[in-house]
């Protein structure tokens, strides 16, 4: 699981965050009245220094139980938070875990194109289509 948290990190499915405020809230010395509707990007916290040590690296173990303490627990928010969080979260995890574990026991998987950037729209997508082969293991 530490590889999807990581891989969420760096493309996350949605861009941000969106919320009403329900309360005046003062933030980095602003007022912010109530019924203000704030949105959080997602991508510039999951690729900032400040929230990630060595941001762009693979390092997938930062998500380990035992290295928790190593990041800002709401810097990387791929399902939302509280009320509103994705009822979905659970579910999406189980049916990539077991994609994954079917897939790698099935496949090794080669990377064969080319470096590509990623495009901020409503979704975050890659600016080429990305080029895979799959090499039977059997």
């Amino acid at each position: 699981m530490s590889l999807f948290c990581f891989s969420l990190r760096l493309s996350s499915v949605l861009p941000g965050n969106a919320r009403v405020l329900d309360q005046d809230i003062v933030l980095s010395g602003y007022r912010i009245p109530a019924k203000t509707f704030i949105a959080m990007e997602l991508y510039c916290t999951a690729h900032s220094e400040k929230y990630f040590k060595d941001a762009m690296e693979f390092k997938p173990e930062r998500w380990l139980r035992e290295n928790r303490d190593e990041y800002h627990a709401f810097a990387n928010l791929p399902f939302g938070y509280g009320v509103r969080m994705c009822l979905g979260r659970r579910v999406a995890e189980l049916e990539i875990y077991l994609f994954l574990c079917k897939l790698l026991q099935r496949f090794r998987i080669e990377y064969v194109g080319e470096e590509l950037e990623p495009i901020q729209k409503l979704l975050s997508v890659p600016e080429k289509p990305v080029k895979v082969k799959l090499v039977d293991r059997f």
